[in-house]
């Protein structure tokens, strides 16, 4: 899925969302389960679940990993 390394991955960073390769690989092997038309919806809620659970004072890599979190739990919970 190459607009998910490229555009999508531009834009969290943009969202403050600070995405590695892992966290990539994590969402394009929950999507392959998933049916097409939901992927852009469901990455644009990742992104916004993974805010949801940043501490809004908070800027540093323990926060993002708070972030992080909540977005895999979400994510993988649309799988039910």
């Amino acid at each position: 899925m190459y607009w998910l390394r490229t555009k999508f991955k531009a834009w969290a960073k943009s969202q403050g969302v600070h995405l590695i390769h892992d966290d990539l690989v994590f969402i394009e092997k929950i999507l392959h389960k998933l049916p097409q038309n939901l992927h852009r919806t469901l990455v644009r809620d990742f992104v916004y679940k993974w805010i949801e659970g940043m501490d809004q004072d908070e800027n540093s890599s323990q926060n993002q990993n708070k972030g992080r979190y909540k977005a895999n739990f979400w994510l993988r919970n649309q799988l039910e």
